[in-house]
């Protein structure tokens, strides 16, 4: 059965050797939390990248939160052969919607409402530490809105936003 709803606030989240948050539904809250030293993403809004097993992930608010040395998946792959290493686009926040995973797939279908992630605002964050190029990745996404975060300097070509398949 599906659920609707997660308040997540005041929550410390440190050397974890996973995921920090796999939200899969909607009217999300996550604020005033701390995410630090994550193999992989701190939150994940959506179905999981292997089965898409899951609902989409709408109407989420991240704000006041701190994500410090998260997604060093290269790191950890390293040391465990994981294979974790293989997602380039491994950043701290990942949003998802269902199925969709590149601009030729949704070329050729027409999206249902149900497979497009929806209405996300992130904002009055600060990343810092962290080892990939980008931040925050969309993929079959639409309605973001980013503003007054702190980016510390890090690799690659400055950009915050992977995005992938998103919709206008």
């Amino acid at each position: 059965k599906n659920c609707s709803g997660l308040y997540f606030d005041n929550v410390l989240l440190t050397n974890i050797q996973s995921r920090g948050v796999l939200a899969k539904t909607t009217n999300v809250t996550i604020k005033h939390s701390t995410f630090r030293n994550l193999t992989l993403q701190a939150i994940v809004l959506g179905p999981e990248q292997e089965w898409s097993e899951s609902t989409i992930s709408r109407d989420v608010v991240i704000e006041h939160c701190l994500f410090d040395n998260c997604a060093k998946t290269n790191e950890y792959a390293k040391q465990s052969q994981s294979g974790y290493d293989s997602e380039p686009n491994l950043t701290p926040i990942d949003i998802r919607g269902v199925g969709l995973t590149s601009e030729d797939e949704i070329s050729k279908i027409e999206p249902q409402p149900n497979m497009i992630a929806s209405n996300f605002v992130i904002r009055h964050n600060k990343f810092i530490n962290t080892p990939n190029e980008h931040l925050i990745c969309a993929t079959a996404a639409t309605h973001i809105t980013i503003t007054e975060n702190v980016f510390e300097e890090r690799a690659g070509d400055g950009k915050v936003l992977y995005v992938n398949a998103c919709m206008n």
